[in-house]
């Protein structure tokens, strides 16, 4: 009648399971003593199958509800080196954006390199950041050994604004995020400056300014317009 019984012996439930022309079904070995059903095999392996559709269905709806994706499109793969230049960054979070926006669910990929674990946690936020108002992430939060790895992916789906406003990005990790990301632009554009471009192939180069151009400075200063 689907009551428990209690503990019995298993040569007792035996018997009684072919007294009522049934089976004796082991349901969970790692119980103690082990947890045992008298019933028909195919029944419970029905309720079983039934069980996993529902759970299906249910996981279905729920993807229906926080995402906006077409199933029937693989999913894309975007790679992000931590270190990556701003332009590139740039280029390719512009294609993963059509990529969503396309109902792709996409995976990114965010390769460590040389950088630091914290680096690496903050291009993760960077990427989402770019792709907030579109998408959302699937599997946050990461585990803290994943950061150790090579690379982490990050599930990123497409979802509409109103999906998408339901999520939101931690504020501290976010303005880390913005810090390095300045840090960064700012160390672009030194690069770039033609004047610190001298001075690494110059080594007597000093503020962008080569010793004999210091000298000329210094003499005009001093009233002096004399050149050696």
């Amino acid at each position: 009648d689907g009551g428990a019984i209690g503990v019995m012996d298993l040569e007792e439930a035996k018997a009684q399971a072919r007294e009522a022309n049934l089976d004796l079904v082991l349901v969970n070995a790692n119980k103690q003593p082990p947890v045992c059903r008298i019933a028909r095999r195919s029944d419970l392996e029905a309720q079983i199958v039934d069980k996993l559709k529902q759970k299906e269905l249910l996981k279905e709806k729920q993807q229906t509800d926080l995402y906006s994706f077409d199933p029937s499109l693989k999913i894309k793969y975007m790679r992000y080196n931590c270190r990556i230049a701003l332009p590139d960054f740039q280029r390719y979070i512009l294609h993963h954006r059509e990529l969503l926006l396309k109902k792709h669910r996409t995976e990114a990929v965010i390769m460590k390199g040389k950088a630091e674990e914290e680096e690496m946690r903050q291009m993760v936020v960077r990427v989402i950041a770019e792709l907030k108002d579109i998408a959302k992430p699937v599997n946050l939060p990461l585990p803290a050994q994943s950061f150790e790895q090579p690379s982490v992916n990050v599930l990123i789906w497409p979802c509409t604004p109103e999906q998408a406003a339901t999520f939101k990005i931690p504020k501290v990790a976010f303005a880390a995020s913005d810090e390095m990301w300045n840090q960064q632009r700012a160390k672009e554009e030194a690069q770039r400056d033609p004047r610190n471009r001298r001075a690494r192939q110059d080594p007597k180069m000093k503020d962008g300014k080569s010793a004999r151009q210091r000298w000329i400075e210094q003499q005009e200063r001093d009233g002096d317009g004399g050149v050696p």
